[in-house]
């Protein structure tokens, strides 16, 4: 059965050290150092001991780990009875294909007892797996920062929005900051506003929205951040 709780990589990686080893017993003049080997398999334990180790940090209680004497559960048909005791619960229970666990420690209008659910264990490692993911995804998500003036160039323009829509596509957020320049040129309110206006229709071209909310004020310093709505 696979294991849904892992990325598939590490498993590959096991994989590959293996057949590794079997190709060397048929060609044994083709041998890297043993240490090349025993490196590669000591990176694929510690990714997967970081995964799991991840995946238990961020997971409420379950099984054996559930310490509350009573526990409210949601039944087969979505009900929720009880309070019951955990131990009759657990009392010949299949840990193999079924997972005891929490979907909340305070239920009910006191809070004392969770509340508990009995689950597929491949269902509950599929879960794991994809909330992993997305948070590891979210961690990898860089910012880039375009800066601009009120008073910029059209063809200055034209770069700044070619280059922040390759960083929408790219799943990067975007950061725009707008600044008065100090001296020099000054353009009336009306072309300060089509600026901005162009940013928003560059952001939709490319299916982005905006992340965090404007700040600032028109020919002031102004910052507004987008993102790409696809994941």
């Amino acid at each position: 059965m696979r294991n849904f709780l892992y990325p598939a990589k590490p498993a590959a990686a096991i994989r590959r050290v293996f057949t590794l080893s079997n190709r060397l017993q048929r060609w044994p003049h083709h041998q890297p150092s043993l240490a090349l080997i025993n490196s590669s398999l000591r990176r694929t334990i510690v990714f997967v001991s970081d995964a799991k180790a991840e995946v238990h940090k961020s997971r409420l209680p379950r099984n054996l780990e559930i310490k509350s004497e009573l526990v409210w559960l949601i039944d087969e048909m979505g009900e929720v009875v009880g309070p019951l005791e955990p131990s009759r619960i657990l009392k010949n229970f299949d840990f193999q294909n079924k997972s005891f666990v929490t979907v909340s420690e305070n239920y009910g209008e006191d809070g004392q007892y969770p509340l508990c659910k009995i689950m597929d264990r491949a269902v509950v490692r599929r879960s794991e797996l994809a909330a992993l993911r997305n948070k590891q995804k979210k961690k990898q998500i860089q910012t880039k920062t375009i800066e601009l003036t009120w008073v910029v160039e059209p063809h200055d323009l034209e770069t700044k929005l070619r280059r922040m829509k390759e960083f929408l596509l790219k799943g990067s957020r975007v950061k725009i900051l707008v600044k008065p320049k100090k001296k020099g040129k000054v353009i009336a309110v009306p072309d300060a506003e089509n600026i901005l206006q162009r940013i928003k229709d560059s952001v939709n071209e490319v299916g982005g929205k905006e992340m965090k909310p404007l700040e600032g004020q028109v020919l002031g310093l102004m910052e507004v951040t987008y993102e790409s709505k696809k994941p």
